[in-house]
């Protein structure tokens, strides 16, 4: 992470088929992140709208050949950290930013 600036640790992307809790947790707490940039879109007056489901968002994902997962396992030791950074891996992309 710290060639990139984004910290000092370590972080290691997941592989489809991702384990089962990984997936379930993307399912489940997808919704309410999707409400959220939704209104956050609305405020700041971004045409971008979120579907409601993730494997919606998934399938939007995939139709800009955006194909790989992006969830990620963070590892720090005493003195690690995280900088705030946004990977964007083509033009879809969620809209939290900072």
């Amino acid at each position: 992470m710290q060639r990139y600036r984004f910290g000092q640790g370590e972080y290691k992307y997941f592989n489809y088929p991702l384990p089962k809790i990984i997936h379930t947790i993307r399912e489940e707490f997808y919704p309410r992140l999707a409400t959220v940039a939704n209104q956050w879109s609305e405020l700041l007056e971004i045409e971008t709208k979120y579907p409601a489901k993730h494997n919606d968002f998934i399938l939007q994902c995939n139709k800009h050949k955006q194909i790989r997962p992006t969830p990620l396992i963070l590892h720090y030791q005493q003195g690690g950290f995280n900088t705030l950074h946004q990977d964007l891996y083509g033009e879809v992309y969620f809209l939290f930013k900072w």
